[in-house]
């Protein structure tokens, strides 16, 4: 099939295997030359082991989700703790966290889910700037 206008729109994802489960990631360069990165992974033990401690590169948001019949109902019970310090939050019901650049987040599960619970990260690029209007032409048109 020849290449279409529109065939660069389309992006395929990383998948990765852990254990049992899959995640999806992806990443790449905006308009506009800034990097993105979207990853969807279920909360288990090993996509998101507890000794494990993860700098944000970007300014990012992390949503905590359930089952799409019940997406504000998460199974089980996991700790996030932010910064340096190990601020601790316990997450047990859909939940919506941002991660400022440079800060440190860490994640351990306290009660094992009875049904998959998933983390979708978004990573942020640098603040949106919107195009300067047009300007009008002389004579009103």
């Amino acid at each position: 099939m020849a290449k279409r206008k529109y065939d660069d729109c389309f992006l395929k994802p990383e998948i990765i295997q852990a254990g049992e489960y899959q995640i999806f990631k992806m990443k790449g360069k905006d308009a506009r030359g800034f990097d993105w990165m979207v990853r969807l992974a279920p909360i288990t033990e090993k996509t998101y082991p507890a000794d494990i401690n993860d700098k944000a590169d970007a300014d990012r948001v992390e949503l905590y989700l359930g089952q799409p019949s019940e997406i504000a109902k998460i199974s089980g019970e996991m700790e996030v703790a932010l910064g340096s310090e190990g601020e601790k939050y316990d997450i047990n019901r859909a939940t919506m966290v941002y991660v400022p650049k440079g800060t440190t987040v860490k994640h351990k599960i306290l009660k094992k889910a009875e049904d998959i619970t998933w983390l979708l990260n978004i990573n942020l690029t640098p603040k949106y700037v919107a195009p300067k209007a047009p300007k009008a032409k002389k004579g009103g048109k």
